[in-house]
């Protein structure tokens, strides 16, 4: 059973973004199923993890990559990097101690599933609205500058 089921309030509009927001949301989803079935080997719940990570790590990559490319507001740029290296951080640490949770197919499915809502819907529609106006020819600070509104 997927427990983030994507829809089109998560589209932020960049076609490479929600493609891969959309591969996310499958390996959170694949590693959440494995993980509530219980009887599923370590290296296979490893391999599904390893794959998780390392993709969300190519996804931040590309996003970092088109921020620069763009330049976007510094401001904004170095929080969503910042909150890139704490995701991969948290999920790390998460991992690592899921044997010491109560219930850890739930503890690290919901903070997958939260993490991913909260920034897609939050950072990276933000990020996208800056682009956006970028491409537009707004200055990067006006375009920083016009979210806080």
């Amino acid at each position: 059973m997927d427990a983030f089921i994507w829809d089109t309030r998560f589209d932020t509009g960049i076609a490479l973004v929600d493609a891969q927001h959309k591969q996310l949301v499958e390996a959170v989803n694949a590693l959440g199923n494995e993980l509530m079935l219980g009887d599923v080997s370590e290296e296979r719940l490893q391999a599904l993890f390893r794959q998780l990570a390392e993709y969300a790590r190519h996804h931040f990559a590309d996003e970092e990559k088109m921020m620069g490319t763009l330049a976007v507001d510094p401001r904004h740029r170095d929080e969503h990097v910042a909150h890139h290296r704490q995701f991969v951080e948290q999920l790390v640490g998460l991992w690592k101690s899921r044997a010491s949770i109560e219930k850890p197919a739930e503890a690290v499915h919901g903070f997958l599933a939260a993490w991913l809502t909260v920034h897609i819907l939050g950072e990276d529609k933000a990020m996208a609205r800056q682009m956006a106006s970028l491409e537009n020819g707004m200055s990067a600070s006006a375009a920083f500058e016009s979210e806080k509104k």
